[in-house]
């Protein structure tokens, strides 16, 4: 824990870590933005048993493209 606090003391390190951070965030958003545009693919009304279970899946990809995209940078509420 002590190596760690000097560690964080060093202004270079901050700035490391809080990059990491940022790009790791845009990274969560962007692929929040993909599961939302594949979550719109999904047909009206299913027909077949593959269509409903394509349905199903567009539904959880935009439910959890709406979660990554709320934990990334520049959520939109």
């Amino acid at each position: 824990m002590k190596e760690l606090i000097e560690w964080l003391q060093n202004p270079e390190n901050v700035a490391l870590l809080s990059a990491m951070f940022v790009a790791f965030s845009a990274a969560l958003r962007a692929l929040g933005e993909l599961f939302l545009a594949a979550g719109k693919l999904k047909k009206d009304p299913p027909e077949g048993f593959f269509d409903k279970l394509g349905a199903k899946l567009c539904a959880f990809s935009e439910k959890f493209g709406r979660f990554l995209a709320w934990l990334g940078i520049g959520n939109k509420k």
